[in-house]
């Protein structure tokens, strides 16, 4: 028997460095909020039953949950951390799901993640029965300033 996957998107921040009156994961990008796009990424495969978004119950009217078809439950259990978050939901999706389910974890303020890539990743820990990380090279230059901005 196969083992059941869900998804957890922890998007319990409230983004203080994002500078704006709402969280950066319900920013409009194109048409839909960030959130919205990240759902819908991990929608891609069907094999996804379950996606559970950790969000403050006070932003649970900026979506529209029944965009998704009962596949996506809202939790309003988050943590003082991203990991405490995620730690919560994993304890509720035991309360429905065995201890044997994968689950993979997505940040809600990372929209562009590709069918291929999310496919690769679920055929890749079911193949080797491990769990795993999907990762691409950075390629961005960062660099640090002095404050009058002097690199």
């Amino acid at each position: 028997m196969n083992k059941p996957i869900v998804a957890v998107i922890p998007a319990f921040g409230v983004g203080l460095r994002f500078g704006r009156s709402h969280p950066k994961q319900l920013a409009e990008l194109n048409g839909k909020s960030i959130l919205a796009w990240s759902i819908d990424a991990l929608c891609q495969d069907v094999r996804v039953e379950k996606i559970y978004v950790v969000l403050p119950k006070d932003y649970w009217a900026d979506i529209l949950w029944s965009e998704w078809n009962g596949r996506v439950i809202p939790l309003d259990q988050g943590g003082e951390t991203r990991a405490s978050t995620v730690r919560k939901a994993l304890e509720h999706i035991l309360t429905t799901y065995p201890k044997d389910t994968w689950v993979l974890v997505h940040d809600a303020v990372r929209p562009l993640l590709s069918q291929g890539k999310l496919t690769l990743l679920i055929n890749t820990v079911l193949a080797h029965q491990q769990g795993g990380i999907l990762a691409l090279p950075l390629s961005d230059t960062l660099k640090k300033s002095d404050g009058v901005n002097r690199i």
